[in-house]
């Protein structure tokens, strides 16, 4: 869906209940064709925000949301989450397109089906929004990220930095796109490999895939991000939204025999949701 954050919808719209339907074409992050692994995720999330004035050119936001999604083949990777994010904001003026600066801070937990993957995530960072024309909003944020899991492989951290361009097309909806570029952890989950054990900084036997024998690497990448979509409204208070997101991987260290220094992977999610405020 669109960021709206550039908007005064974020915070007249407090609720939000979204249940979506997503084909990923390589859940488990591998880079070659015969390895990647495709499933469909069936997820919910119910979210409410709160205002806490502060003064005149700030204010607090709080933000709570419960997340779920069920997994049709490999469901080690179902998982239930809940968090809550607070931010800062503080708005030069009252002028139209008066920036938004805001300080950031969230924490989430995870269940998973699969033991290695629960845990808990936060993130720390600094944002800005503004509205260019009556149409074109833009958000930017700077962020770093941690998780916490049972198993050391999916312990990671990265320093990330996104964002997201929507266009307003009136009674028809909205269109958006968004980047994000990330530095440090990530983890594929694959068959026994050279390759991949030669950068990795840790490894374990992949408990989500059931009998496929997969092992999960953690290694140093940097990974770019795409995203495309269109939101359109059905009534005053709900809407459809159709996008397409692209994650384009490549480690940072070739490691000891150089076998992996010009690999990468490659996955795509396309995604229909709909989504409820009241």
């Amino acid at each position: 869906m669109p960021s709206g954050l550039a908007s005064s919808s974020l915070f007249t719209n407090p609720v939000r209940v979204e249940a979506g339907y997503t084909v990923d074409d390589n859940v488990n992050r591998a880079r070659d064709a015969a390895e990647k692994l495709a499933d469909d995720i069936y997820g919910v999330n119910v979210s409410k925000g709160m205002i806490f004035p502060v003064g005149t050119h700030t204010r607090v936001l709080v933000t709570g949301s419960l997340n779920g999604e069920k997994v049709r083949r490999y469901t080690g990777l179902e998982r239930v989450s809940g968090g809550v994010q607070g931010e800062f904001q503080y708005r030069t003026s009252g002028e139209f397109d008066a920036p938004t600066f805001g300080i950031f801070g969230r924490a989430t937990f995870d269940e998973y089906h699969s033991q290695l993957r629960s845990g808990y995530r936060y993130s720390l960072g600094v944002s800005v929004r503004q509205s260019l024309t009556d149409r074109i909003d833009v958000f930017g944020a700077l962020a770093s990220n941690m998780r916490h899991a049972r198993s050391d492989v999916f312990d990671a951290s990265d320093y990330a930095a996104r964002f997201n361009l929507d266009y307003s097309l009136g009674r028809e909806g909205a269109l958006y796109l968004g980047g994000e570029y990330r530095r440090g952890d990530t983890v594929t989950s694959a068959p026994v490999s050279l390759a991949y054990g030669d950068i990795a900084k840790v490894f374990v036997q992949d408990d989500a895939y059931g009998s496929r024998g997969l092992v999960a690497y953690r290694y140093e990448a940097k990974t770019v991000l795409w995203t495309l979509g269109y939101n359109r409204p059905l009534g005053p208070r709900d809407s459809i939204d159709f996008s397409w997101r692209r994650a384009e991987s490549t480690p940072t260290s070739a490691g000891a025999t150089g076998l992996y220094s010009t690999s990468r992977y490659y996955a795509n999610q396309y995604s229909i949701a709909y989504l409820m405020r009241f």
